[in-house]
């Protein structure tokens, strides 16, 4: 009995942090959130936001931080929320923060391929040792078929150790053809270290654009 009410509480809590975090990418929706963290503690319930704000910088004191805090202690039943706000190191080798950047850039209506190459040109230009970009979905007018472009450089490992300094994120953005998926996976400066001889060789790779399934039109540089 006390197990199943742990449990019951433990999914009970995951929910409320799933809607805490949904509700906060909507009322920041202008501000690139890279992650979310909460942790309750015995006198308050801290949430942490890492985000990239060029615009302005956002702070505990900021108004809309302090009515985001009490709208979460009225709707979500939470004491004493207490907001951090701490800046991305460096948003160009941030998953996260490069899929919203795509997911913008696709809103806006922006040639697909130009924001592939200018966005793998800037992370390339950051040091990234690799990076892959996948976006899927029904790209065109409404109607068109779904399809998948997937863009890369240097060296993205799918297996073995380096995996775990991959910076991997899943980001769907709703455009009036339908849901469009992009996928990010960043392989970091400080991996090159770890690799082997030959990885580091395919590190030198340069930028590839593939289209359909693997099967279709392929550009280089």
């Amino acid at each position: 009995m006390v197990l199943d009410h742990i449990g019951r509480k433990f999914l009970s809590d995951k929910i409320i942090e799933a809607k805490i975090r949904e509700y906060l990418e909507k009322e920041l929706s202008n501000v690139l959130i890279s992650d979310i963290k909460i942790q309750k503690l015995p006198l308050e319930t801290r949430i942490t936001l890492i985000v990239f704000d060029p615009r302005r910088r956002l702070t505990r004191k900021d108004d809309v931080i302090k009515r985001i805090a009490a709208d979460i202690s009225k709707n979500f039943n939470i004491e004493n929320p207490v907001i951090n706000i701490y800046s991305v190191g460096n948003p160009w080798l941030d998953s996260s923060i490069v899929a919203r950047k795509i997911a913008h850039g696709l809103q806006l209506g922006k040639p697909i391929r130009r924001i592939l190459y200018q966005t793998l040109y800037r992370i390339r230009d950051e040091g990234a040792i690799g990076a892959e970009i996948i976006i899927k979905g029904k790209l065109g007018a409404r109607g068109a078929k779904a399809r998948k472009i997937k863009a890369s450089f240097g060296f993205v490992p799918k297996a073995g150790y380096v995996t775990r300094y991959v910076d991997y994120y899943q980001h769907q953005v709703v455009l009036k053809a339908g849901i469009i998926g992009v996928t990010v996976a960043i392989t970091p400066p400080e991996s090159l270290k770890y690799l082997r001889p030959e990885e580091k060789e395919e590190a030198k790779r340069g930028i590839e654009v593939k289209e359909g399934e693997g099967e279709g039109a392929q550009r280089k540089e």
